[in-house]
């Protein structure tokens, strides 16, 4: 069967799931960007199936289909998920001590998003916005990951809750201008068509929590083919991400530095890249995020490895021995180890 990847991947997950016996389960990938002039990810599909009550599960081989002779990929199935550890030289496999967490979701970029452009605030449709800065907050949207640490911000977001369900008539009060403002657009709010936005107060967003106010956070983008860790410092306000991005939030400066330094170093990203799918739209999610295990990471990374990472960033020199012990002993915490 010719089908997307994606598609095959589903398929193997639910007969997994469902305890569908089969002999043999491969995907053969192929340019479709050549051959039918598309550019979706595609592959040969083949099933064979075995109905008897002894087979054992199989693993997935993955071949291209220039070269059948060995696999490029081996998928395997466990608790519910699909686990790619053919590869792997090192195995960060686990539970994260962490919860990585989606930026904000608002739907409504071109009131919520505003650019500074060094004297006022400017909107998505060319407005110049004057209002009051107590619900503006620095943004960093998923194509900005290109800095290990972001201190600069050219666009901003306005935030109209601290939590989810959140009134938000406090704002007429407290800042009556950016309520004004948001009341003249609230056409534009009304077309939402996500079913989140129903029965919530006006001029809701989603992804927001005590999480989203830390001081520093160390995210990802979704997008990206090759992960890269930023660390964002909020020490001024805090910063937002998208709901394209993924991060985890930290009070703490050294502890935030160093989390973004083994988060980016080689064999991190190396294991990242090998369990992901690279032809997903986005092949870091918070599923493969929050199985990334920071007690085996501590364990294999050293303080050698840090300052190598820290070189290849070009970042000028910071991280101490002291401070490496110090995010060891902090997760092991979080561990309870």
């Amino acid at each position: 069967m010719l089908c997307k990847t994606s598609v095959a991947r589903n398929i193997f997950r639910e007969l997994n799931r469902r305890n569908i016996k089969y002999d043999s389960f491969s995907i053969y990938k192929f340019n479709a960007q050549k051959i039918f002039n598309i550019g979706a990810a595609a592959c040969l599909l083949a099933i064979e199936f075995n109905y008897s009550n002894n087979n054992i599960q199989k693993p997935c081989n993955v071949y291209d289909f220039e070269n059948f002779e060995s696999p490029i990929e081996i998928l395997n199935y466990s608790n519910g998920k699909i686990l790619n550890f053919s590869l792997l030289e090192d195995n960060f496999y686990g539970k994260s001590c962490f919860e990585w967490r989606q930026g904000v979701k608002h739907d409504c970029s071109k009131i919520m998003e505003l650019t500074f452009n060094g004297n006022c605030f400017i909107n998505g449709n060319n407005e110049i916005v004057d209002i009051e800065k107590e619900y503006v907050f620095p943004l960093i949207k998923s194509s900005m990951f290109k800095q290990a640490v972001i201190n600069v911000f050219s666009k901003y977001v306005i935030v109209t809750q601290t939590k989810i369900k959140e009134d938000t008539q406090p704002i007429k009060n407290v800042a009556p201008k950016t309520w004004q403002y948001l009341y003249r657009h609230l056409e534009n709010f009304e077309k939402r068509k996500s079913s989140i936005y129903k029965n919530s107060p006006l001029f809701s967003m989603f992804g927001i929590g005590d999480y989203s106010f830390a001081k520093y956070k160390v995210g990802i983008s979704g997008f990206y083919k090759n992960p890269f860790f930023a660390l964002l410092d909020g020490s001024d306000k805090p910063i937002m991400t998208d709901d394209t991005s993924y991060f985890i939030s930290f009070d703490n400066y050294d502890i935030a530095y160093l989390a973004m330094l083994f988060l980016n170093n080689r064999k991190v990203k190396q294991y990242l890249t090998q369990i992901s799918f690279q032809d997903a739209k986005r092949p870091y999610t918070k599923q493969i995020l929050n199985n990334l295990d920071f007690q085996k990471i501590i364990d294999i990374i050293s303080f050698d490895d840090i300052i190598q990472t820290e070189t290849e960033l070009e970042l000028q020199h910071y991280a101490e021995m002291f401070m490496y012990y110090e995010f060891k002993y902090y997760i092991k915490e979080k561990y309870n180890i």
